[in-house]
């Protein structure tokens, strides 16, 4: 939950202009800087938040993510990437690295699992089109699922059969 900000905490309101500006009726010279009590300074030139994409750019998350204790980790590991998972699977293994069961575990499973899901889905496609199309699960299948299912069919691999690529993508469209 976000902290309320102090109204009478004193921010720094620098005049980066080339004329003289106004805050709380004091007169503020180019290149100068006052400090004024938030309440008094305009929404316009209180300090922003930086957007989450923004304050997270330079960080690596999987780095972050292993500042946590053992539980934390597991719970941020549905949402690493195949390669994301692989390097906590390294840091954990590797020297210096904590050696957690739990986590090795939780790691190679979510692995296992996506792996298995893949493999399902490139089964999936190896039905004849009329049947995959007629198919109640392509029906029911999430976005994201469709997408990778696509991805499949269209990729280098793949059947790339027009009416299935055309059947998927109605689906995602509707």
């Amino acid at each position: 939950m976000a902290k309320k900000p102090d109204p009478n905490e004193m921010l720094p309101v620098k005049n980066t202009g080339e004329t003289v500006m106004y805050v709380a009726s004091q007169m503020i010279h180019p290149g100068e800087t006052r400090h004024f009590p938030r309440h008094h300074i305009p929404h316009n030139l209180l300090p922003q938040a930086a957007p989450e994409a923004e304050t997270g750019a330079d960080t690596d998350p999987v780095l972050e993510l292993m500042e946590q204790k053992a539980p934390g980790i597991k719970a941020g590991i549905p949402a690493l990437t195949n390669a994301q998972l692989q390097q906590v699977l390294d840091l954990e293994q590797g020297e210096g690295g904590k050696k957690r069961k739990g986590i090795i575990e939780a790691v190679q499973n979510a692995q296992m699992e996506r792996l298995a899901a893949a493999e399902a889905r490139e089964q999936f496609l190896k039905q004849d089109a009329e049947a995959l199309l007629a198919s109640k699960e392509l029906a029911a299948m999430e976005p994201d699922e469709l997408q990778a299912l696509r991805a499949l069919e269209a990729g280098e691999n793949g059947q790339q059969r027009e009416d299935v690529l055309a059947g998927i993508d109605g689906l995602l469209n509707a």
